[in-house]
């Protein structure tokens, strides 16, 4: 994605297993670089925290450093919310950039950070956050 707005959310949704509303609701002090966490309002107004990685926290760096808001990201608008379906063309052209010939949601990217913790021996009774993520099938395919 050549937008470093664009590319950071991407990023931030598949690096850290957020829906489509909680990145659209991030605002900059979630993002906790001193622990390399992202906190998270969740359905309900549950809290939780995710792993931040070092790439996309710099990445989140160079983007805020050419703009001041306050949400993390905001729509056209100063202080108004990126809209849900601008971010669902966002991926959509990423999609047809890179070739895929598959349809791509933007939850998609959540389950494929679930599963990919599940590859690299997550123990899932500590990590619990990403039990929500996976579908049935997934969970079944772990206990046989």
């Amino acid at each position: 994605l050549p937008n470093l707005k664009h590319h950071c959310m991407i990023s931030l949704i598949y690096s850290v297993g957020l829906r489509r509303s909680e990145l659209l609701s991030l605002i900059p002090k979630d993002i906790i670089s001193e622990r390399m966490l992202v906190r998270i309002m969740g359905k309900r107004k549950k809290c939780r925290y995710s792993l931040l990685s070092e790439k996309v926290l710099n990445e989140l760096r160079t983007y805020t450093k050419s703009t001041v808001e306050e949400m993390a990201f905001e729509g056209d608008s100063p202080g108004e919310q990126y809209s849900a379906s601008a971010l669902v063309k966002v991926l959509k052209e990423a999609v047809e950039r890179a070739g895929i010939k598959h349809r791509v949601h933007v939850h998609m990217l959540r389950h494929s950070f679930a599963t990919h913790l599940l590859e690299q021996g997550t123990d899932l009774r500590t990590n619990r956050s990403c039990w929500d993520t996976m579908t049935l099938r997934q969970q079944v395919y772990i206990f046989m």
